[in-house]
């Protein structure tokens, strides 16, 4: 009796390596890291997998955006007797690029979905605060060391500190570039050129480095952003985890169910 119930899950066990392996052949196609990499043979390769099927989507229809885009551009051009044979290499480039994607994910797409019906408990499995580091940042090496090491709220938290290291760093550079600037101005004093031209090419450079700046500030302030919500996230999970546990001991000890030792017992 006991072997008819453990062949069915043989099979299904063997069915979910089967498929297993084919989403894994399917991820190996596309250009991961060396993170990804090491997570393919780990309980974290569904998790891999919905997260680069997810932005391979969103990369998809910005490259069917970018065709729609330059064809519109192409046609006009060619409408109004303009330069077209450009736009319509940019439209068959991303069109070439879009149909390329599109036809990987929907492979991935389909091995993912193969692989979670063959093995439903995979369902079942969370992401924790060092998958999603490693599945949506750029780590340093000392943060995958971090990582390695056990201690995800170590490195997530160095990713804000770095965060801010960039945003400062970019500011101080837009200051040299603004006082590099100047340099314009002096050069038209002891020149024949207008000084207009020179105040002119000094607004024109610190316009840049401030946008450049700014662009950077954003980024980094997103990047932080993400990254704290994360660690938020995450320590409510574990002091809802404490409370509830506090809670059930506390239920237990009123009903006299606690298994610690007491009294001469704990002597």
């Amino acid at each position: 009796m006991a072997n008819t119930e453990s062949a069915p899950d043989a099979i299904a066990k063997r069915d979910a390596l089967v498929k297993r392996d084919v989403l894994v052949k399917s991820l190996k196609e596309l250009s991961l890291t060396y993170e990804q990499h090491q997570m393919l043979h780990g309980p974290g390769i569904n998790l891999l997998a919905s997260r680069i099927n997810t932005k391979r989507h969103y990369l998809t229809i910005l490259l069917a955006g970018l065709s729609i885009f330059f064809a519109i551009l192409a046609g006009g051009s060619l409408y109004w007797s303009g330069p077209y044979v450009t736009w319509f290499v940019w439209c068959g480039m991303c069109a070439l690029w879009c149909y390329r994607t599109r036809t990987k994910n929907r492979s991935l797409r389909n091995a993912y979905r193969d692989y979670v019906a063959a093995d439903i408990s995979v369902q079942a499995v969370q992401p924790t605060l060092a998958d999603e580091l490693r599945f949506g940042f750029n780590l340093d090496y000392d943060e995958y060391q971090a990582i390695h090491a056990g201690d995800a709220d170590s490195a997530a938290r160095n990713i804000l500190q770095r965060c801010r290291s960039n945003t400062h760093t970019a500011r101080k550079g837009a200051m040299g570039m603004s006082a590099l600037g100047l340099l314009w101005i002096a050069a038209t004093i002891y020149s024949d050129t207008s000084i207009f031209w020179g105040i002119g090419m000094w607004l024109l450079l610190t316009c840049v480095a401030a946008l450049a700046a700014s662009a950077v500030a954003l980024v980094n302030r997103a990047t932080a952003a993400r990254c704290a919500k994360l660690i938020r996230k995450y320590e409510q999970s574990e002091s809802s985890v404490v409370l509830k546990h506090d809670r059930l001991q506390t239920v237990d000890r009123s009903l006299g169910l606690d298994s610690r030792p007491q009294g001469r017992d704990a002597l």
